[in-house]
């Protein structure tokens, strides 16, 4: 499947490009996320461009990359996986998780509020 602005059907994403294969047996979902590193805290927020996760880490040595990945686990209890953008501000991650399940617990934790 070609992403162009939408990973999947029920949420867009204006800065998302490339290729994907089809979704896993687990039936993993794929999300875009723009990462802002030097933040106060770990938080994640959502507004119509898409998904924004927060990290107080440094983007050097992997350290953002490695927060998100931590946070995420933490604050979700599904397990994260840095599909490409290791060394871009936006990335693409796959969540362990069948896509509604994974939307609202991000919902859910995209209030701001810190991990």
């Amino acid at each position: 499947m070609t992403v162009a602005s939408t990973v999947h059907s029920s949420y867009s994403y204006s800065f998302c490009s490339g290729s994907f294969s089809e979704p896993s047996a687990r039936e993993d979902m794929k999300i875009c996320v723009r990462v802002v590193p030097n933040a106060g805290k770990f938080r994640i927020s959502s507004n119509s461009g898409g998904w924004k996760i927060y990290v107080k880490e440094k983007a050097e040595g992997n350290k953002a990359n490695a927060a998100v990945i931590k946070g995420l686990e933490k604050l979700l209890g599904k397990g994260v996986r840095l599909i490409s953008g290791a060394t871009a501000r936006k990335k693409v991650l796959e969540i362990e998780g069948k896509e509604k399940e994974v939307l609202d617990a991000l919902r859910k934790a995209g209030t701001g509020k810190g991990a």
